[in-house]
């Protein structure tokens, strides 16, 4: 796994107004009502920052974000960090290249969680390359060390979980990337509801998941060569 963050600590400020922005996303996406929800980041190895207790995520201030330690004692003068709190500090402690947890209770994602049913991975080559399979975590009190406990065994494979009962969580190098794979986890379980009222959806062979995925790490490899020599040659005009 990576290490964590970059060479610089991640400025608080700027973790903040992330926070903010995010909450602001998926409030106006309707992935979270009233108080749902709760984003985190982490600041360097220490400490983290995340949303507050009981505040809109739609109407976050950057002020009222609360800083924690690597245990959950709370850092910031003010403020109650997110009740979910041990769920994220669970994730951080299994995943050292994880720099920020999304959770929130998008309607048509939530729906199969309610009804215990899983996503299927097999239908959109976006979801295959971005998301890979999504798991459902049996259903453990929301809030609590047990949950936390439910998390364990899918954290080490996998970056987006649907809670059962209870809404999905998602993990990212960055917020933004955290932030964008609740939003393909939600259009992809619309996607797969609306297919199934149509009747049966056709799925992707497991040669072609696999072309899909060759495909993309060979656009990968080509990218990061590209870079290579863009800044190779950019050394020698200098």
């Amino acid at each position: 796994m990576k290490k964590i963050m970059s060479l610089e600590m991640m400025n608080k400020q700027q973790a903040a107004r992330e926070l903010v922005e995010i909450g602001k996303r998926l409030y106006a996406k309707g992935m979270v009502a009233a108080n749902d929800g709760n984003i985190s980041i982490r600041l360097d190895e220490r400490q983290i920052l995340i949303t507050p207790s009981g505040v809109s995520k739609g109407f976050m201030k950057a002020e009222e974000m609360v800083r924690l330690d690597s245990e959950g004692r709370v850092l910031s003068r003010f403020g109650q960090p997110s009740s979910e709190v041990y769920m994220h500090l669970e994730i951080y402690k299994n995943r050292t290249d994880i720099n920020s947890i999304c959770h929130a209770h998008p309607p048509y994602a939530t729906a199969f969680a309610a009804t215990g049913k899983t996503m299927r991975t097999d239908l959109l080559s976006e979801v295959a390359i971005a998301l890979g399979e999504i798991p459902l975590v049996k259903f453990a009190v929301p809030g609590t060390p047990a949950l936390a406990a439910a998390l364990i065994p899918y954290l080490k494979e996998h970056v987006a979980l649907l809670l059962a009962n209870h809404g999905v969580v998602t993990l990212g190098e960055s917020a933004l990337q955290a932030y964008y794979r609740m939003e393909t986890v939600e259009h992809a379980a619309k996607i797969q509801y609306l297919a199934q009222s149509l009747g049966q959806p056709l799925a992707l062979s497991r040669q072609q998941l696999e072309q899909i995925k060759r495909a993309e790490k060979e656009k990968l490899i080509e990218d990061i060569t590209r870079d290579i020599l863009e800044n190779l040659n950019s050394g020698k005009d200098e």
